[in-house]
Order: C-alpha cells, then structure tokens, then sequence
C-alpha cells in the first residue's frame, strides 16, 4: 500500500517561538503560506527563503484545522516526515440514514487530512440461517413465533462501506472547499449525488 509524507512536529524547546506563537507537540503541519508541504525538509527551504515578516501555517491538530501566524523565524522546534496510507477504508455500521450521517460527519474531518470517498457501498444487515433456525425452533412456544415475526419485519443494522483515497498533493481540496458527498439509493444501493431526486440506476424517487 502507497504511502504519502507529512511534517509533524515531534519535540518544540520550551519558552521557544514556536512555543509562543501556539505550536504544540504533535501538531502536523499542512502547509506554509498556501504551499502544500510534502516533507521536513521543503519547510526548511520555504522558511530559509522567506523574506515576508509574517508567515501563514495550516496546522492539523487532531481533527481539527487551525491557522497560526508567526514571524518567519527559527520555531525551536524538532519535525520528522510521517507516513500516511493511500487508501483507507472505514465501515459505518447503524440504520442506513444513521450510517450515512455518520459517514458525511467523518468524510469532513478525512477531508481535512487529504483523503477524499472514491467508492461507496451499503450491505443490509443480516441476521444469518443461525438466527433464523433458533426462532424455528422456539416456535414451539409463543415466544418463538414472536421472535421470528420480528425478525423477519426488523432489519439489524447494515453496513455502510467507504473507502477514501489520499489525493495527490497538487489536487488536495483548498480548507474551505465544500467536501461533496452523495447518498445511497434504498433501492438499489448505489450512490448517486446529494441532490438528486431520481435515482439514475433504478429510478427511484427520492423524498424531499
């Protein structure tokens, strides 16, 4: 699996620059002054060829985004190149309109970090032959055939599977870019896009 670089900042000198200006360990930094940074030693050039008094970083702290300005000058702190996967996959598992919430929550804060969804699929939930042969046999009570007519009416949760992909760093969507997402047709559970009303594959019509 591809692996892409990041610079994180991994030791800062205490009562240094960096220190006062808001940097902490820990914090990856995404960019300076607009330029997406590839590794540690790209930051270094960029700040030893600045002649700009201030200096603009777009900082990952977590999940979240921030922006901090300093003077262009020795930060005191210590940064290493980090490794990053290509390809993610993450599993929503919930009702289908809980796990595509669930997945445009996540798909913000991938976003941030350069990963963008490239297929989408969603499986119905299953309760297996298991499940359905112990309510078979509890029906000889009253209570089995109630297990099995809830089971047969009542879907588990399914599972909404993303998979997201690390894009090059000369296509990674700007902080304030809006993160386009589709939703899953309950049909025929293809993605089509947010604001469609008919779905294309089977037709489906989507309630507003």
């Amino acid at each position: 699996m591809s692996e892409v670089a990041r610079v994180k900042i991994i030791e800062i000198d205490p009562h240094s620059y960096g220190e006062s200006v808001g940097f902490k360990k820990g914090d990856v930094i995404l960019k300076f002054n607009d330029e997406v940074l590839t590794d540690a030693s790209q930051l270094r050039t960029l700040v030893a060829y600045t002649v700009e008094n201030e200096s603009k970083y777009l900082v990952l702290r977590g999940s979240e985004k921030l922006t901090i300005v300093a003077k262009t000058q020795s930060l005191g702190v210590t940064l290493a190149n980090i490794s990053q996967e290509r390809i993610v996959v993450k599993r929503y598992v919930g009702k289908q309109e809980v796990a595509i919430n669930a997945f445009k929550d996540d798909a913000e804060r991938m976003a941030s970090d350069g990963y963008v969804p490239t297929n989408q699929t969603w499986a119905e939930g299953s309760y297996g032959c298991g499940g359905f042969l112990i309510a078979l046999l509890l029906c000889f009570i009253f209570v089995g055939i109630l297990v099995f007519i809830y089971m047969l009416i009542v879907k588990p949760d399914g599972t909404l599977t993303v998979t997201y992909e690390k894009q090059s760093e000369k296509s990674i969507q700007a902080p304030d870019d809006p993160v386009e997402t589709g939703k899953v047709c309950p049909d025929c559970a293809e993605v089509v896009k947010e604001a469609a009303k008919i779905c294309r594959y089977c037709r489906h019509e989507f309630v507003q």
